[in-house]
């Protein structure tokens, strides 16, 4: 949108731009776009895209959004940038697309805010180094993972989230992209919590046996 329409914009579109995460054995990945109508007028929607050989793009009008479909045309590996296109009564919405295409692939099992990695292939994999950011890039949490080892982390809001995943094969690493939506989070915050926030374990622990004890002590006198 430039400057002239975006005082006219009537649309609210989140995310602002897609990702998808597609592999040799994974040829098909949706991505949901909520959108919102400020004048609750969400009629005479077209979308477009500018994309490449490699890639199909198709598209669903749902309620409250549109789910977009990538599907794999011919192989590559790497990442393609490709560009959506929403219209409405004149006004043009540009969502940008990375398209990524990797050697292996990633299986997100979530519950609860907390996540499990399973490296699905290659079958040779060796170790996996595996980040999860947030909407705004920002790196929540890294771990690791071995054939023998599960990967775990945890978040504590709900939304979407990206994960990127570093494998390691026969002395090679190539990066391996997903997706995972947190529909709600746990409330239990670990001790990892704690240490991020520079707080050590053992006081805690005294300061919770101490409060134990005086509400003892009271309760005594009161008898």
């Amino acid at each position: 949108i430039n400057v002239t329409q975006a005082f006219n914009a009537n649309l609210i579109i989140e995310p602002t731009y897609l990702i998808f995460s597609l592999s040799p054995e994974k040829k098909t990945h949706s991505q949901f776009l909520n959108i919102k109508s400020i004048d609750e007028n969400d009629e005479n929607i077209d979308i477009s895209f500018i994309g490449n050989e490699n890639i199909n793009y198709d598209y669903k009008l749902e309620n409250g959004g549109i789910n977009i479909t990538a599907t794999l045309n011919e192989e590559f590996f790497g990442q393609i940038q490709d560009k959506a296109f929403i219209k409405q009564d004149g006004i043009i919405y540009n969502i940008p697309i990375v398209a990524h295409l990797s050697q292996g692939t990633v299986q997100v099992n979530e519950q609860n805010g907390e996540m499990m990695f399973d490296i699905l292939t290659p079958n040779d994999w060796t170790y996996a180094k595996i980040s999860v950011s947030d909407k705004n890039n920002k790196i929540i949490d890294t771990t690791s993972a071995t054939p023998t080892k599960e990967g775990k982390i945890t978040v504590f809001e709900s939304g979407q989230y990206w994960i990127e995943a570093q494998i390691r094969v026969d002395g090679d690493t190539f990066e391996v992209y997903e997706t995972a939506i947190v529909e709600s989070s746990t409330t239990n915050v670990p001790l990892e919590i704690l240490n991020m926030l520079s707080i050590p374990e053992r006081p805690i622990v005294i300061i919770f046996a101490a409060i134990v004890i005086i509400a003892l002590v009271g309760l005594k006198i009161r008898r």
